[in-house]
């Protein structure tokens, strides 16, 4: 990928984000939420639910208990529903269409210091898109 636009990096991470999203949102609706297992400790056990039932399925376990996630682990992915997917998705496609019309500043980002805030934005959406496609530079 290294012949890729910052653009191009933008609209394919739009895309596989988007991809992701319509999958899950279609499998479970979005928002979710976590729903502690046992007590209110934030580091306990939490169940992951969609808006109508369990995220996590399987065999129950040891001693009846069905699948978990960490209390951190499953607040976090509750946070990153699909309909937040879709928005960075969005947000995604926004700053590739910026590039495509600021392309100076799409191609300046990779300097130590921006020196103004739309330079930098870029810079972050550049970086986020590298990440969601595998850290490809």
């Amino acid at each position: 990928m290294p012949d890729q636009t910052p653009a191009d990096l933008l609209r394919a991470a739009a895309a596989m984000v988007r991809e992701a999203a319509t999958a899950a949102e279609a499998d479970a609706p979005s928002p979710w939420h976590s729903q502690p297992r046992h007590d209110s400790d934030p580091t306990s056990t939490v169940s992951l639910w969609d808006a109508h039932s369990p995220l996590l399925h399987g065999a129950t376990g040891t001693r009846g208990r069905g699948p978990f996630v960490t209390g951190p682990v499953g607040r976090y992915m509750a946070l990153l529903h699909p309909g937040v997917g879709a928005a960075l998705a969005d947000w995604l496609d926004a700053a590739a269409d910026m590039a495509v019309a600021y392309p100076e500043m799409a191609h300046d980002h990779d300097r130590p210091a921006c020196d103004d805030y739309a330079c930098d934005v870029m810079g972050r959406a550049v970086d986020l898109a590298r990440e969601l496609l595998g850290g490809a530079s």
